[in-house]
């Protein structure tokens, strides 16, 4: 099974091409940037659901549509059982939030603070 966003970038391709419309054409549509939508095509970007209107929108379908006949996502494996420290779900829940506050500041995207994470995780 394919992550949630391969799925819908497949379905956005699909409906694109049923339509006869270039990514170009659509992303000015959708007032998008043409990479932006090639991304979105690849499974490459994770979608904001103004985003999934504005796709909905210039494909002329409804939101529903971009998600019909779509399989469900493989469930992700149980965590290793471990006593949860309610200071460590904190830091947990402000690391995301200090993320998601970057990457919508265009202070940094998905994958490259994702990327510099992992490599924190890794240090002694």
């Amino acid at each position: 099974m394919q992550p949630i966003q391969k799925q819908v970038g497949e379905r956005v391709r699909v409906l694109r091409e049923k339509k006869g419309i270039s990514q170009e054409a659509l992303a000015s549509l959708c007032n998008l940037h043409r990479t932006y939508v090639g991304l979105i095509e690849r499974g490459e970007r994770n979608l904001s659901l103004t985003t999934v209107e504005k796709i909905a929108e210039g494909l002329g379908v409804q939101v529903s549509e971009l998600f019909a006949g779509m399989e469900p996502t493989a469930k992700q494996p149980p965590r290793a059982a471990v006593k949860e420290n309610p200071k460590t779900r904190d830091l947990v829940a402000d690391v995301a939030a200090i993320r998601q506050i970057l990457i919508e500041a265009k202070l940094t995207d998905t994958k490259h603070y994702d990327a510099l994470y992992r490599a924190n995780l890794r240090k002694p």
